[in-house]
């Protein structure tokens, strides 16, 4: 999955507002400009949802785009240079927690959403009791 297509937006004014890291920002930008020079789809796919990869595919891009001296966006470089963008999220599709929320407003974004994601300090006390509540039973994969 794409966060969008950012062939079809203003990026300078997309990263201007986006509330990201200057080093992701950058990272992103450079990934970018590397996939139009080469003609690739510009998906933006840092969607921090779970990823499938090919391995060979993967370490075939890990090497012969030096990704450890030049870092780039893995997931956005790989699913556009390998045409495998599934589609775009929306706030439908991914509910993410990234202020402050009360936990019955976790319980229903979370209800209305396929992937929920939160920032790491966001995983608090509200965000236990709502996954208490959405999950109260234990899955077969737990101890």
């Amino acid at each position: 999955y794409a966060m969008q297509n950012m062939a079809d937006i203003d990026q300078t004014q997309w990263f201007d507002k986006s509330k990201a890291g200057e080093r992701w920002i950058q990272l992103s930008i450079k990934t970018l400009q590397f996939l139009k020079r080469n003609n690739f789809s510009l998906y933006n796919c840092e969607t921090h949802l779970p990823r499938i990869f090919d391995k060979s595919k993967l370490l075939y891009m890990i090497n012969n785009f030096d990704l450890v001296n030049n870092p780039m966006q893995i997931a956005t470089l790989y699913y556009n240079w390998y045409g495998e963008v599934q589609g775009i999220i929306n706030n439908e599709t991914k509910f993410g927690v990234y202020s402050p929320k009360k936990s019955i407003d976790i319980v229903a974004g979370a209800l209305n959403a396929d992937f929920m994601n939160h920032s790491a300090i966001h995983f608090n006390t509200k965000m236990k009791i709502a996954l208490a509540e959405l999950f109260p039973k234990k899955s077969p994969h737990e101890k």
